[in-house]
């Protein structure tokens, strides 16, 4: 009897072929790390989230300096009329000549229809000149030259408010005339004298005045009478003193 056999392919073992399992997992490996092929080949970076940093603070708004308050000054449109208030200075004393005092020489600088109404005394004082006083009931300018004989006698603080009250009466007196505050006639050096031309020069502006500065005249003994910073004004201080006074009633 013939023997019938069927050919039969290669036997193979159970472990010779992959499960399920493990061709999925190969799978997804495989398109995972094709993934990070195509990211790294496109150069694309996968970049962390960051946190927003918060809005800044507004910048303070900017502070206005303050402006001044004080009045302009008051000048009536033409000088006819001065009148003088005032110590020995406004006398020329130390000149050699009343002629040559800081009144006279701008008396003669600037000609007016009146001649100046000049009012002082040797070694008069704020109060004692003020008090003494026989004012006029018009001027157009009034110059003010007191403050050097109360220099050692009064403190700054009294002087300051007495000063600054009679130069209000003034003002109250002659609302449109111009107003020249001289200062003292002492040592720049000193604290009483910058005390003394601040309150003299406060005062002044105060009304709509000008402040006129004598101590830094005072300051060079050519400017004295006897050579040295002890005395007077002489003939070259009165005349700088002059100038001053004149620029002021000169300006516009």
């Amino acid at each position: 009897m013939a023997r019938r056999w069927a050919r039969r392919g290669p036997r193979r073992h159970w472990f010779e072929r992959p499960p399920l399992w493990g061709s999925i997992a190969l799978g997804v490996s495989i398109a995972l790390f094709a993934g990070l092929l195509v990211v790294v080949g496109t150069g694309m970076r996968l970049d962390r989230p960051t946190a927003t940093p918060p809005p800044a603070a507004p910048l303070p708004a900017p502070v206005a300096e303050p402006t001044p308050t004080g009045p302009a000054v008051v000048r009536p449109a033409q000088i006819a009329r001065t009148l003088l208030l005032g110590d020995g200075l406004s006398l020329g004393q130390g000149a050699t000549d009343p002629a040559a005092g800081f009144a006279a020489l701008a008396e003669a600088a600037v000609p007016l229809p009146f001649a100046w109404d000049v009012q002082a005394s040797a070694g008069g004082t704020l109060d004692g000149v003020l008090d003494q006083a026989d004012l006029p009931d018009r001027t157009d300018a009034v110059v003010v030259e007191l403050g050097t004989n109360d220099w050692e006698a009064v403190p700054a603080a009294r002087f300051a408010a007495s000063y600054r009250d009679r130069l209000a009466g003034l003002r109250d007196r002659y609302p449109e005339a111009l107003l020249l505050c001289l200062g003292v006639w002492q040592p720049p050096s000193r604290p009483e004298t910058v005390a003394y031309d601040d309150a003299i020069g406060a005062g002044c502006e105060s009304v709509g005045g000008r402040f006129v500065q004598l101590s830094d005249l005072y300051a060079d003994p050519a400017n004295h009478r006897s050579g040295q910073a002890d005395a007077n004004p002489g003939d070259a201080g009165y005349r700088l003193i002059a100038d001053r006074v004149i620029a002021v009633l000169r300006s516009p």
